[in-house]
């Protein structure tokens, strides 16, 4: 995959994630901190690269953050997303509602279910 962002090439790199060309596909512990909430939990990830807009998504596949007010789709350069070496990928923005909020993606595994990746063979991202 041709990430676009330096951070998200590092992050793919640091963490060997690297399976499809134009997507990536893995098992992740999402912390969660803002204001009010702090939480954690186990998700799936994926992160898309658009090459013909030169864009970065980075999606987690979870109710969770949306049943806590918190976005679930992460478009890199309207957030922002810091690699931290050994740790993951830092991504900081602000709610709808107006809370600052940071959420830390760390890899828990370097795959994800048979449906996920039918999904991202599927080309409705790209």
């Amino acid at each position: 995959m041709k990430a676009i962002a330096t951070s998200i090439k590092d992050f793919i790199k640091e963490f060997s994630l690297e399976l499809l060309h134009t997507a990536i596909c893995f098992e992740a512990m999402i912390y969660v901190y803002s204001e009010k909430h702090t939480f954690q939990f186990e998700s799936e990830v994926h992160i898309i690269t658009i090459a013909t807009k030169e864009l970065d998504v980075v999606y987690i596949l979870s109710a969770e953050l949306e049943q806590n007010g918190f976005p679930d789709m992460f478009e890199i350069g309207k957030v922002h997303a810091a690699f931290q070496q050994r740790k993951g990928l830092m991504v900081k923005g602000t709610t709808f509602g107006n809370i600052d909020y940071s959420i830390l993606i760390q890899p828990s595994g370097k795959d994800c279910i048979a449906p996920s990746y039918a999904e991202l063979h599927g080309g409705i991202f790209f």
